[in-house]
C-alpha cells in the first residue's frame, strides 16, 4: 500500500487534471484555437511547478529533470504573458494588440538570456576556481533579484489584463445580439482575474514572507502556494471548460433551431435582405445602427438576424456591420484626395463612433493600423 502524504495526494490530483485539461485544450478542434493554446500553456506551467514540489514532498530528488537548477524562473515569467494574451484573445483579439505576440514574452526571454549566459560562463571557467566562485556569487544575487522582479512583472501583466477586459466590455460598438455572450465571457474572465489576483497575493506573501522569516530553504513554507495552484487548476477545469463550453453549446443549438424553422429559400432571402440594407442603402454608415434598427429596416426577427450571422456567416452581428465599415474606411484611406482628413474623421465617416474601436477593428481585419494602411495603399 502506498504511503502518500495528503498534501502530495492533493497536488498529484491537481497535476493529473492539469495534464488532461491542457491536452484537451491543445487537441480539441475549435474555430479560434489560439486562445485555447494560451490557456493550455498557462496550465502546463502550473503543472510543471506542482510536479517539482510534488517530488520534494515525496522526498524524491528531481534535480535531473528540472531546468530550475540551471536557468530558473524562465517559465514563471511566462505566466503573466500567457494570462494577458489569453484575455486579449478572448476580447479584442491578439491581432489588435499594439505589439507582436513575441514582444510580451520579453521578460522571459531576457531572463533566459541572462541565466543561460551565467551558466555558460560558469561552465567555461571550471578550471579557474576563484573566478568560478565569484561568478556563482554574482549569479545567486541575480537570481534573488529575478525572484522578486517576477512578482512585479506578473502584477503588471495582471493590471494590463484588467485594463484590456474593461476596455473591451465597455466598447459601445458591441451590438445587441452579443450582449448575452459578452456577459458570459466577461464574467468568466473577471473571475479568472480574481483568482490570479489571489495567486499574486499568496505568491507575494510566500516569497517575501520566506525572506522576512528566514525560511527560504524551507520547502514546507511553499506548500500553501502549491495547494493554491492546485485549487486554481481544479477551478479552471470546472469553470472555464465545463460550464462555459456547455453554455456556448446550448446557445449554438438555440440559434440552429431558429434556422431549422425556416426553409432554405427563406434563409437565402433573409441574407439578401441584410446585404441589400448594407451594400445598396449603406445603413452601416449610421453610427447608431444596432440589431433592433436592422430588424426594423429589414422586417426580420432579431433572433433570425443573429442566427444567420452566427450560423451562416460565422460572425457576430457587430463584426458583420464593422466589416462593411472597415471596407468603407479602406476606400477612403486609399484615396489621396482624403489625405487632408484625420483618421478620426474617416472613422466617423465610415460609421464608427469611437476611434479606439475603429483602430482595434481595423487592425484585427487588415493586420495593420489605419495610418500604416493609408501609407502603403498610396505608395
Amino acid at each position: 500500500m502506498l504511503n502518500i502524504p495528503i498534501i502530495s495526494f492533493v497536488i498529484l490530483l491537481g497535476l493529473l487534471q492539469a495534464i488532461v485539461l491542457s491536452g484537451i485544450l491543445f487537441f480539441s478542434k475549435r474555430n479560434n484555437p489560439i486562445k485555447q493554446y494560451f490557456l493550455a500553456w498557462l496550465i502546463l506551467i502550473f503543472a510543471y511547478n506542482s510536479f517539482e514540489i510534488l517530488m520534494f514532498t515525496l522526498g524524491k530528488s528531481s534535480s535531473f529533470f528540472f531546468i530550475d537548477n540551471y536557468i530558473p524562473f524562465v517559465h514563471i515569467y511566462c505566466l503573466g504573458t500567457l494570462l494577458f494574451l489569453y484575455i486579449a484573445a478572448n476580447t479584442i483579439g491578439v491581432e489588435a494588440l499594439s505589439r507582436p505576440k513575441w514582444f510580451y514574452f520579453s521578460p522571459a526571454l531576457l531572463c533566459l538570456v541572462v541565466n543561460l549566459s551565467f551558466v555558460l560562463l560558469i561552465h567555461f571557467t571550471a578550471s579557474d576556481e576563484p573566478k568560478r566562485s565569484q561568478l556563482f556569487t554574482i549569479y545567486r544575487s541575480v537570481i534573488d533579484v529575478e525572484r522578486h522582479l517576477m512578482i512585479v512583472v506578473f502584477a503588471w501583466f495582471l493590471f494590463q489584463s484588467y485594463k484590456t477586459l474593461q476596455l473591451w466590455y465597455g466598447d459601445i460598438s458591441l451590438m445587441d445580439d452579443v450582449k448575452e455572450e459578452k456577459a458570459i465571457i466577461y464574467r468568466w474572465l473577471t473571475l479568472l482575474l480574481y483568482v490570479f489576483l489571489g495567486t499574486l497575493i499568496v505568491w507575494a506573501f510566500t516569497i517575501y514572507g520566506s525572506v522576512l522569516l528566514h525560511q527560504e530553504s524551507n520547502t514546507l513554507f511553499y506548500l500553501p502556494l502549491e495547494c493554491w495552484l492546485s485549487f486554481v487548476m481544479y477551478w479552471i477545469a470546472f469553470m472555464g471548460f465545463h460550464r462555459i463550453s456547455i453554455i456556448r453549446i446550448d446557445k449554438q443549438k438555440n440559434n440552429q433551431s431558429i434556422l431549422d424553422l425556416l426553409g432554405e429559400k427563406q434563409v437565402n432571402e433573409a441574407i439578401e435582405q441584410l446585404k441589400k440594407v448594407m451594400e445598396e442603402e449603406q445603413y452601416y454608415l449610421n453610427p447608431e445602427l444596432n440589431l433592433a434598427k436592422v430588424s426594423e429596416l429589414t422586417g426580420l426577427n432579431p433572433k433570425i438576424i443573429s442566427a444567420i450571422c452566427n450560423q451562416i456567416l460565422h460572425k457576430g452581428f457587430g463584426e458583420f456591420i464593422n466589416e462593411y465599415r472597415i471596407e468603407e474606411a479602406k476606400q477612403r484611406l486609399s484615396n489621396p484626395l482624403n489625405n487632408h482628413l484625420t483618421i478620426l474623421s474617416i472613422a466617423y465617416d465610415a460609421g464608427f463612433n469611437s476611434l479606439p474601436t475603429f483602430q482595434r477593428s481595423f487592425k484585427q481585419v487588415t493586420g495593420m493600423t489605419p495610418t500604416a494602411f493609408q501609407k502603403k495603399s498610396q505608395e
